[in-house]
């Protein structure tokens, strides 16, 4: 995935029109504040605009810009744009593309040591965003079920090592 720019999403905002699907930035005063993804920009930033989803808090920003994508990528496209500029107002990484050592920890019943030596083993990017480490889930879950079904044991030279 080719990223856009900070200048670029900057310098190119967009005027409210209907796009589907898209990332979108809100921006206030040249920082980018929230990165979301919707199928209807213009309901979706109507929503951010009229602050009517209670849930969240209110974002304030001043303008935004979006990019068109395939619906497949939109998950994809929104993590790794929210890793690579952490908006203040985007608190967690997407459920459906990471999954946090804590939530690992507590599904899988495994200590994080183990996390640790399965994460060493097999070369798995750790994601740091908001003072908690990340695993991109489709990774994770390939390599914990080969781990499960004893396709690949785990070295016990790798049960000495210290993290």
């Amino acid at each position: 995935m080719k990223f856009l720019s900070k200048s670029k999403i900057l310098n190119n905002r967009k005027n409210l029109k209907e796009f589907n699907p898209c990332i979108y930035f809100l921006i206030d005063r040249g920082e980018i504040v929230y990165i979301g993804q919707t199928t209807q920009i213009n309901a979706r930033i109507s929503e951010h605009i009229n602050y009517k989803n209670r849930k969240d808090e209110q974002k304030i920003f001043d303008s935004f810009y979006s990019f068109d994508c395939e619906i497949k990528n939109l998950d994809e496209y929104e993590s790794e744009y929210v890793m690579k500029f952490q908006p203040k107002y985007n608190q967690q990484l997407p459920s459906s593309v990471f999954i946090s050592m804590p939530h690992i920890k507590r599904i899988y019943d495994i200590d994080l040591t183990t996390i640790n030596i399965i994460v060493k083993q097999y070369n798995l990017i750790v994601y740091n965003f908001r003072h908690k480490e990340y695993i991109k889930k489709s990774k994770f879950n390939k390599v914990f079920t080969d781990y499960i079904k004893g396709k690949k044991r785990i070295p016990l030279n790798y049960l000495e090592c210290k993290f």
